[in-house]
């Protein structure tokens, strides 16, 4: 269990489901419910932290199988696939739980970047679907309309990628221009401690 505090006077408890759904959607189900019956009287808010691998790129090829190793066993025992991620975190969310990602690899990044503005955005703006869809169609491993638009960012798997990526968007006439980062970039750090 991991405690945040997103507000000094407002837990949040995050319960990490991990591999405990043993690759069954109806026991990730059971898991889950169980969660919003034991936290339903609790006066703070609890997430339930979904961990995403994509599995065909994580584990090496040459390790694929090899259950000599115990966590690549579990991994491939445990498997899910997107639809079941994807209705594990409708049932969370009906349960009125929130929800937490630990994504391992630049492909589940991807798969799961969220901004809950993004569906308006587009609807008031449908050149953001456009840009976003011919960046997925260029090999983006997900994108992302920034704030309430208009600008997208886009995840690519490296510099050459995204080199290409922004070529892409710009001779697709779809975007007014395109800036490029690269990392690696610092992760998370403390920046104070009482």
């Amino acid at each position: 269990m991991t405690v945040v505090f997103h507000d000094l006077s407002d837990p949040l408890i995050i319960l990490d489901l991990a591999n405990n759904h043993n690759g069954s959607l109806s026991h990730g189900k059971k898991i889950i419910e169980n969660i919003a019956k034991v936290t339903s009287h609790f006066d703070f808010q609890v997430a339930v932290k979904f961990q995403y691998r994509d599995l065909d790129s994580f584990i090496h090829p040459l390790y694929k199988g090899n259950w000599d190793f115990n966590y690549i066993k579990r991994f491939e025992e445990t498997r899910l696939n997107d639809s079941d991620f994807e209705e594990l975190i409708s049932y969370t969310r009906n349960l009125n739980l929130l929800l937490a990602c630990t994504p391992f690899d630049e492909i589940s990044v991807g798969k799961h970047l969220i901004n809950d503005l993004q569906s308006a955005a587009c609807s008031l703006r449908p050149a953001l679907r456009l840009i976003l869809d011919v960046g997925q169609e260029y090999g983006a491993l997900g994108g992302i309309v920034s704030g309430s638009g208009p600008t997208v960012a886009f995840l690519v798997s490296d510099e050459e990628a995204g080199l290409d990526l922004a070529v892409a968007l710009t001779a697709s006439g779809v975007v007014g221009s395109v800036a490029r980062a690269t990392g690696p970039v610092p992760g998370a750090r403390v920046i104070e401690t009482r």
